[in-house]
C-alpha cells in the first residue's frame, strides 16, 4: 500500500512505516462542483471541506458582503425624495443580509485560521 501523505510503500496495512500516519483516515477532498449555497453549510459541514475550497467560498462571500455593503451605502446617500415607501423595511432587511454574510464569512475565516495559523488574504 502506497501512503497518500509521504507517497513511500508501506508493508503495514493500518499505519505508514514512515510518517505514522493513518491509512484509513478520511482526508477532505477538492469538490468540484461547490457553489454559492455552500456558504449556507453549518460549521461541522464547513469544516469537512478542502481548505482550497473553503479559499474560494470565502473569497466570493467577501466579494458579495462588500457588494451589499456599496449597495447599502448608495441607499444610504439617496435623497430624501427616493426614500419613500417601505425603505425602512428594505434598510433593515439589507443590514440583516449584511450581518449574515459578515457571520458567514467570520465562521470560515476562524476554521481557517485553526487550519493555518492566520488571517487569509
Amino acid at each position: 500500500m502506497i501512503c497518500s501523505y509521504c507517497k513511500t510503500e508501506t508493508q503495514n496495512s493500518n499505519v505508514c512505516d514512515f510518517c505514522r500516519a493513518d491509512l484509513h483516515a478520511k482526508r477532505p477532498q477538492l469538490n468540484p462542483n461547490l457553489d454559492d449555497t455552500a456558504s449556507d453549510y453549518t460549521q461541522p459541514q464547513l469544516k469537512e471541506l478542502h481548505t482550497y475550497d473553503l479559499m474560494r467560498l470565502l473569497s466570493h462571500i467577501r466579494k458579495e458582503r462588500s457588494d451589499m455593503y456599496k449597495t447599502m451605502q448608495t441607499v444610504r446617500k439617496a435623497p430624501d425624495e427616493a426614500k419613500i415607501g417601505n425603505y425602512d423595511e428594505v434598510n433593515e432587511v439589507g443590514q440583516q443580509m449584511y450581518q449574515e454574510l459578515t457571520t458567514k464569512k467570520n465562521i470560515i475565516e476562524q476554521i481557517l485560521v485553526d487550519r493555518m495559523g492566520y488571517y487569509p488574504q
